[in-house]
């Protein structure tokens, strides 16, 4: 997602709550002020892993060590190491 749609996408979420708007902050001021991002130059990337137990584990580790590696900040829980069921 390029900056215009991921800032549009921000205008869009539901007003949150008084301590919604107080964690929104403190996520602005860590991505802002201490990893050091522009907000007018950021993106956005969402990976879907699908595959065996095995190789989804090593794919996801190479991209969060690559993430890592370039100073970016990524999010992947246990649950999306799960295989898909179809």
């Amino acid at each position: 997602m390029d900056n215009e749609q991921f800032k549009f996408g921000q205008t869009l979420r539901p007003t949150p709550s008084y301590f919604g708007l107080l964690l929104d902050g403190l996520k602005r001021i860590y991505i802002t002020t201490i990893k050091g991002f522009d907000v007018d130059r950021m993106c956005v990337t969402t990976l879907l892993f699908e595959g065996k137990p095995k190789l989804l584990k090593k794919v996801s580790h190479e991209v969060v060590d690559f993430t890592l590696q370039t100073e970016q900040v990524t999010e992947i829980s246990a649950t999306d190491l799960q295989p898909n069921q179809v």
